[in-house]
């Protein structure tokens, strides 16, 4: 592939990942894969003039959807428009093992405020390897190569 072309799909990825959709209701984040060594994080910022108006709980769960690893209960008031928080998990994986996660956002109530944006991090030796901004709905389902 031609250097240009490289630099120009390279450019449309990272548009593509630095995009944060606005969370009306619970936030829907894909599997996640860890190795030994990787934390993985869960973002929340409440950005001006809509911050997160419910409270929002953050937490994980294994391939069977138990609850695992630490939680996290945000009210409004302890995340204030401008505000941020994370909640972080580092699980013991035995070495050439892989543990699928998945990275829960929910709230009792929606909406949850315009500017209440997740979005999940995969950190290796202190930097991040992979970012996931957060979907608020899962997209239409494909019937007969069209849109549905």
């Amino acid at each position: 592939m031609k250097p240009h072309l490289t630099f120009a799909f390279g450019l449309i990825l990272a548009v593509v990942a630095s995009y944060s959709v606005r969370a009306q209701g619970p936030t829907n984040f894909p599997m996640v894969g860890l190795t030994k060594g990787q934390t993985l994080q869960i973002n929340l910022v409440s950005y001006p003039p809509s911050p997160c108006s419910n409270t929002i709980r953050l937490g994980f769960q294994n391939s069977k959807g138990a609850a695992v690893g630490p939680t996290m209960t945000v009210t409004p008031q302890q995340l204030p428009a401008g505000q941020a928080t994370s909640l972080s998990y580092s699980p013991a994986i035995a070495s050439e093992k892989r543990l699928e996660l998945l990275p829960t956002v929910t709230s009792a109530a929606a909406p949850v405020g315009e500017g209440c944006v997740a979005s999940v991090e995969v950190i290796t030796a202190g930097a991040t390897s992979v970012l996931v901004p957060g979907a608020t709905g899962y997209p239409p389902i494909l019937s007969s190569g069209c849109w549905a």
